[in-house]
């Protein structure tokens, strides 16, 4: 009996034994995987934090964004034009004036398009004339135009603030004034052009501009006296045409 109670007491000390090892093993074994989740659910926090952070820092590194418009204001004019057609000689006068733009971007950092239209006030010579057409002098009339300008456009990122660039394209515009029947200039340009950035929202904008192309006017018909002094039907004046040089200059904002 005393043998049987040994045996007993024995088994019941192994048993606590066993339940209190495999309690302390559970134990230790799920801390460490609530370490590890831990751990890794930091690296996660970790690394998210880390790319969020990359792709802020180069947004601010490269701020021009894929579209954009803006607001320019400057000075424009053209050299006086000459061109032969035909045998008839065509000239036209230089001007000079003020232009508005609104420019329209497109691609952003490297190629894109540029879209700008464009208001322009100016003044030229005009003939006078008598009611027989003969040519009495000249007089300093006010020109209107609206226009645009369109062509490619590469923006090279000199500085983390600073663009640097050009284009190529055709600037064309309609002219008016209450004596021209009709008016237009055409003209291929080349614009150069830096953009540096305030802020990812707004920047700076200057840009000159230089090309060549044609100009052509015409008066709106009139009704002159012929040779007997009598009124005849209302007759056009000759076109005046030419070659000639344009520039502009002007200096503005972007958005963004």
């Amino acid at each position: 009996m005393k043998i049987m109670s040994y045996l007993a007491g024995a088994s019941l000390a192994l048993g606590f034994y066993c339940l209190s090892t495999g309690s302390a093993e559970a134990q230790a074994s799920h801390a460490a995987v609530s370490n590890l989740g831990l751990v890794g659910s930091s690296g996660l926090v970790s690394a998210h934090s880390s790319q969020k952070d990359d792709v802020e820092e180069e947004a601010n590194r490269r701020p021009m964004g894929w579209a954009g418009i803006g607001l320019k204001v400057g000075a424009a004019g053209m050299s006086a034009g000459r061109l032969t057609v035909a045998g008839q000689e065509g000239r036209t006068s230089s001007r000079m004036g003020i232009q508005v733009s609104m420019p329209i971007n497109l691609g952003g950092d490297g190629f894109g398009w540029m879209l700008e239209p464009y208001f322009m006030q100016s003044a030229t010579n005009h003939d006078t004339v008598d009611a027989q057409g003969a040519v009495l002098g000249s007089e300093n009339v006010a020109l209107s135009a609206l226009g645009v300008y369109t062509g490619p456009t590469f923006n090279i990122h000199a500085m983390d603030e600073l663009y640097v660039g050009f284009g190529f394209g055709i600037k064309a515009a309609y002219l008016m004034n209450d004596s021209i029947d009709y008016a237009a200039d055409a003209y291929a340009r080349v614009p150069v052009h830096a953009t540096y950035y305030l802020s990812r929202r707004m920047a700076l904008v200057g840009e000159v501009g230089f090309g060549y192309g044609a100009s052509a006017f015409a008066d709106k018909p009139e009704a002159r006296l012929n040779a007997d002094s009598r009124r005849v039907e209302a007759v056009s004046a000759d076109p005046r045409f030419g070659l000639a040089y344009t520039w502009d200059a002007t200096v503005g904002i972007r958005l963004p």
